[in-house]
């Protein structure tokens, strides 16, 4: 890649290392705590017959579809022929990388761009498995149907809606930008942060010029028949990215081998599931989100991927980087499956 600097990716720069000053006070008192404080990757191979040897845990999630596997594992009994005893926990809003490492979760979902920041500041945080990556329309800028914006272009010098700065869509749109040769400076899109649900008024109100709607909510705008794509965030190049994974505390992984690879199998049996019986969404989805039956009807799943993908966690270090989220390069751990 080869991206330069800019004043925005500046004004990124000092957000990112915000976050990780933000990350690094709520866990120092967790850290004095922890005894084993590398930043290996070690996490926990499957032993197929081996008996947890912690059977209680607690699995950090937010109301998005990216959790599903873990509460299909719940209401199938995966994770009891395993002999695990899992209570399931809403994240706060912000970094969950904190409470993780602090131990409020055995295991946390933890989107692969924050893991990558915490790995960078040797933050003791071990993935264990994939869980998630993009798909086509999973999540996509629009614009109204009767909007001037054509192509990801005309989003120069516009303003665009994104859940949060830096995250996937606006650091896959400035990529994108980039290769075609448009260069990030003043003229670039200007990023404000809404929730999904105020996108919609937003656009209308011609508050902001396009939005990066995430499902559900997408499916809902197209479905209506007022708004199109301009940018389809995880089309093309970026199918398949890698959006959330599964973390423990290194101590933790270090100290319960076992009970790190029954979850895995369990989950892993969940994602098969989902594959094989989509009636199992429909049943399970809302029982831990928000979304209504019209909405599950039109929604557009992410891809379940429990393989972490080395070179994909890579490229995306590669991105942060080459838009100023890091001014330096991101050295990736080597992690297991």
């Amino acid at each position: 890649m080869n991206v330069s600097p800019s004043p925005r990716g500046a004004a990124l720069t000092r957000a990112s290392k915000t976050e990780r000053t933000l990350v690094s006070a709520m866990v120092s008192v967790a850290l004095l705590a922890l005894s084993a404080c590398g930043s290996d990757a070690d996490s926990g191979q499957d032993r197929p017959g081996s008996k947890p040897k912690a059977k209680s845990m607690t699995v950090g999630y937010l109301p998005l579809a990216d959790y599903l596997p873990i509460f299909v594992a719940v209401e199938e009994g995966y994770f009891a022929a395993e002999g695990l005893d899992v209570k399931t926990k809403q994240m706060p809003p912000g970094s969950p990388v904190a409470p993780t490492v602090g131990g409020s979760f055995d295991v946390g979902g933890i989107p692969w761009s924050a893991y990558l920041l915490a790995a960078d500041g040797k933050v003791p945080l071990t993935p264990i498995m994939g869980a998630t990556s993009g798909v086509p329309t999973y999540a996509s800028f629009v614009v109204p149907k009767s909007s001037t914006i054509k192509k990801p272009a005309d989003l120069v010098g516009k303003t665009a809606a994104v859940t949060g700065a830096p995250g996937m869509c606006n650091m896959l749109l400035d990529t994108t930008l980039e290769k075609q040769g448009f260069k990030r400076d003043k003229a670039n899109t200007k990023y404000v942060q809404l929730a999904p649900a105020e996108m919609k008024h937003s656009l209308d109100d011609g508050e902001v010029d396009a939005a990066c709607v995430p499902q559900p909510v997408l499916g809902g705008l197209l479905a209506s028949g007022g708004y199109r794509i301009v940018f389809d965030a995880f089309s093309g190049p970026f199918e398949g990215f890698p959006l959330v994974g599964y973390n423990t505390r290194t101590a933790y992984a270090k100290a319960n081998p076992d009970t790190i690879a029954a979850f895995r199998r369990a989950v892993v049996k969940a994602t098969e599931t989902i594959e094989a019986r989509p009636e199992v969404v429909t049943r399970v989805l809302p029982t831990y989100t928000s979304f209504k039956a019209e909405q599950i009807k039109s929604l557009v799943l992410p891809d379940f991927t429990p393989d972490i993908d080395q070179k994909d966690l890579e490229e995306l270090a590669g991105i942060m980087r080459d838009l100023g989220v890091v001014d330096h390069e991101i050295s990736v751990p080597k992690i297991g499956n």
